[in-house]
């Protein structure tokens, strides 16, 4: 019995490994290369292997590139585009949520926060 756990587990644990834990690992290259699906399909990868916090501008936007905010499929993003914000739009997440990245900066254009913004339309 014991070993048919271990088995099961270990299967489990391949299985979690090869599917990439549910989306698709986050590379910069890629990302600033990606279209707003292929971004959302790395987002959570990037949130989860890295901390912003502290980070400057500059160090963002090599990161990730400019920001996408004046895309025309987000009109909705208009309200988290600020002068203290980088914002990126990741699509549709189902037929009536909209999500985006919003990076917040404060004066001296360091991020004090990055969030994952939903909305419905």
């Amino acid at each position: 019995m014991k070993i048919g756990v271990k088995r099961t587990a270990a299967a489990l644990l391949a299985l979690l490994l090869l599917s990439g834990c549910g989306g698709t690992p986050f590379s910069s290259e890629d990302w600033i290369a990606a279209d707003q699906t292929g971004r959302q399909a790395m987002v959570r990868s990037l949130m989860r292997d890295y901390d912003l916090v502290g980070w400057t501008e500059a160090d963002v936007l090599r990161l990730l590139g400019p920001e996408t905010s004046a895309d025309p499929d987000f009109t909705g993003a208009v309200r988290y585009d600020t002068e203290d914000t980088l914002v990126y739009g990741l699509g549709a997440v189902n037929y009536s949520d909209m999500e985006v990245l919003v990076v917040t900066l404060d004066a001296d254009r360091i991020v004090t926060k990055w969030e994952l913004v939903r909305w419905s339309m």
